[in-house]
């Protein structure tokens, strides 16, 4: 019974690493997440270097890049910033990487705003997180929505999840136009 649980769990896990790269899945938005993160001097006196001049989504890209370098994943979480590199679930990848977007787009004058929400992830229309949460599995409640980035800009929406690059290494983006 555990070997063939452990199975499917194992072949579920693959259809959804290559259904991101077959298909395309949607982050969708239930509401907003509330809280952000201060962001270290240290930290943001190198963001602010590292992104003058860039455009609005070389800077989402480069947050993104931070963040995936200052956490790794985990569903027990350290102190942020305590050591070089923090454990964190999805909720604070999104609002690390929200903040340090706000800081990079204010350095650099950008008319955009960043926030982490909630919601989860879709593909064809099946809501994954829902899906996986109704396994029976021990991290269920960890999996039964999911924490990203909203990025609001003049003519555009787009969504990136941190968490999904640093797990599966691959960006994950979806752009709405106004």
């Amino acid at each position: 019974m555990r070997k063939s649980f452990f199975v499917l769990c194992l072949v579920a896990f693959m259809l959804f690493v290559l259904s991101l790269f077959l298909f395309r899945l949607e982050l969708v938005k239930q509401y907003d997440r509330r809280g952000n993160v201060k962001i270290p001097d240290s930290i943001k006196n190198e963001l602010i270097i590292n992104t003058a001049n860039l455009s609005e989504v070389e800077i989402i890209n480069h947050c993104v890049g931070v963040t995936v370098n200052l956490l790794e994943f985990s569903f027990k979480q350290d102190p942020l910033f305590k050591h070089s590199v923090s454990k964190a679930h999805c909720v604070t990848y999104a609002k690390v990487c929200s903040s340090l977007c706000n800081e990079a787009f204010q350095a650099n004058n950008i008319e955009a705003k960043a926030k982490p929400v909630v919601g989860y992830v879709e593909c064809f229309g099946i809501n994954l997180c829902k899906w996986y949460s109704s396994l029976n599995t021990k991290h269920k409640n960890y999996f039964r929505n999911h924490d990203f980035v909203e990025i609001q800009g003049s003519n555009y929406t787009i969504y990136v999840d941190p968490c999904l690059k640093d797990l599966i290494g691959s960006d994950f983006k979806c752009i709405h136009y106004k």
